[in-house]
């Protein structure tokens, strides 16, 4: 196991952040009470934040006052299993605390100037148990310090620092055994890495490698209980989903997909984990910037939201959101990379000589529709350079099909254009029909389709076009 990987924990430990304010990111549902009692010693300020993590984010639950020599929360609302902090003004510093369904009702006694190493809790034995867990791993890690400052004067090698490691996986293995169900076990399994097989069998090292790979993003979870939904309330398991996600799933809309699938089926045994999943995912694919992502929206929308088939049903959305995901699905659904694009007719410029051509009876290996609308924006830097590029893509099989959108008349369209060489084809849209099927929303628009009309890339950038067709033509 990776050091590095083994002191991650003491990310929960004093430190500064930033906070959101939201009282409505949950509703709790565990029937218990809850009475804390927060005593800090050389605090002079006369009140301190309480906040809680969900889903990787602090929000703000509500401010304590200094009353009679120490602040307290008392609530019959009930409260969820987690990780919660106590923020200190003016500066954010904090320390965490765990509350769950047999710590309800404790106290926290400690020091401002040294809010870790100084807490005494009394009445919980899981705070007691995070705490010593917290102070033992702020010992090894400014032990491992020493050690390695001491390997770079050759006083000390790396058998120490691994005698170091296995002290810690000693002491995790041990809460662990002795506490299997508490939320500090589910921080130190959820923050341990996998073994990997060596897989010396495979002579080939990149068959090795492969192997490695697979391996380690197959049992990426092994150690996470989805079944817990103390999980969404704590700092590790929302970077760990973005960790597969981001970097063990190669970045393509059919590689994603599987992988939120994947996840999520294990999610589906806990209901709040797999409602926070679900709407993650929806809402990172529906912002991602990634040149045709859109498609992992539309799966997940499809899946997940409006045609719930085999899976859970999306039970904490309100129908009117509903429909306004399903409905954008609709639009998007036809303009994916990898489908049939709409076919359209235009009307092709200059006017003086006017005909009507259909988007895919234009013969090409490769065709660039630019959708661009000019009362929008100035297109000067870009038909510029298409005025350069375009001679060498012609030559390579690629046509350039620049369709106007909007309400501008066409002879205003055509003495826009004579400014540019546009050998490239100019076209104007009948009556909206183009922006329509396409679903353009911004502009300019630039889509790409192969010689059998199927969309390959949209959202390019106009500065993206010659590196993009240079690989598809190598």
């Amino acid at each position: 196991m990776k050091k590095q990987v083994i002191f991650s924990f003491l990310l929960l430990s004093i430190s500064c952040f930033s906070f959101t304010h939201n009282n409505n990111v949950t509703k709790f549902q565990v029937s218990h009470t809850i009475d804390l009692k927060i005593t800090i010693k050389n605090y002079t300020e006369k009140t301190v934040l309480l906040a809680y993590l969900y889903g990787g984010k602090t929000y703000v639950k509500d401010t304590l006052t200094l009353k009679n020599g120490f602040f307290s929360y008392s609530s019959d609302e009930p409260i969820k299993g987690g990780i919660y902090k106590i923020v200190l003004e003016p500066n954010k510093t904090f320390f965490d605390f765990i509350i769950d369904k047999n710590n309800h009702h404790f106290e926290m006694h400690t020091d401002a100037n040294d809010l870790s190493n100084q807490m005494v809790v009394i009445g919980s034995e899981d705070n007691k148990q995070f705490y010593d867990y917290i102070r033992f791993l702020s010992l090894k890690k400014r032990e491992s310090d020493i050690i390695n400052d001491q390997i770079k004067k050759n006083l000390k090698s790396n058998d120490d620092l691994e005698k170091l490691d296995r002290e810690v996986i000693a002491y995790q293995d041990q809460i662990i055994k002795n506490h299997p169900l508490s939320l500090t076990t589910l921080l130190i399994k959820g923050n341990r890495e996998i073994e990997v097989p060596d897989f010396k069998s495979i002579s080939s090292e990149s068959e090795r490698e492969q192997a490695s790979y697979q391996y380690y993003k197959k049992n990426f979870f092994n150690l996470v209980d989805f079944s817990d939904d103390r999980l969404v309330r704590t700092d590790f398991f929302k970077p760990k989903i973005d960790y597969y996600i981001d970097k063990l799933t190669y970045q393509e809309p059919d590689s994603i997909k599987a992988s939120v699938d994947f996840i999520l089926n294990k999610a589906k045994i806990n209901h709040e984990t797999y409602k926070f999943l679900v709407i993650e995912f929806l809402n990172k694919y529906a912002s991602s910037k990634m040149i045709c992502m859109d498609a992992v929206y539309v799966h997940i929308g499809e899946k997940y939201y409006c045609n719930p088939v085999g899976v859970k049903k999306p039970d904490w959305i309100e129908a009117e959101q509903l429909k306004k995901i399903c409905d954008n699905v609709n639009l998007l659904k036809p303009n994916l990379c990898g489908v049939k694009a709409p076919d359209v007719q235009v009307n092709l410029l200059p006017s003086s000589n006017p005909s009507k051509i259909n988007i895919s009876s234009i013969k090409a290996k490769y065709k660039v529709l630019f959708f661009w609308d000019l009362s929008q924006s100035k297109y000067h830097e870009i038909f510029t350079k298409f005025d350069e590029i375009y001679p060498d893509l012609k030559s390579k099989g690629v046509e350039i099909i620049a369709i106007s959108v909007g309400n501008e008349e066409e002879s205003e369209i055509e003495n826009y254009l004579l400014k540019y060489k546009a050998k490239w084809i100019n076209a104007v849209e009948i009556e909206n029909s183009a922006s329509q099927k396409y679903n353009i929303t911004a502009y300019p628009s630039i889509f790409l389709l192969d010689e059998q009309n199927t969309i390959l890339y949209k959202r390019l950038s106009y500065n993206q076009i010659e590196g993009v067709i240079s690989e598809l033509t190598k």
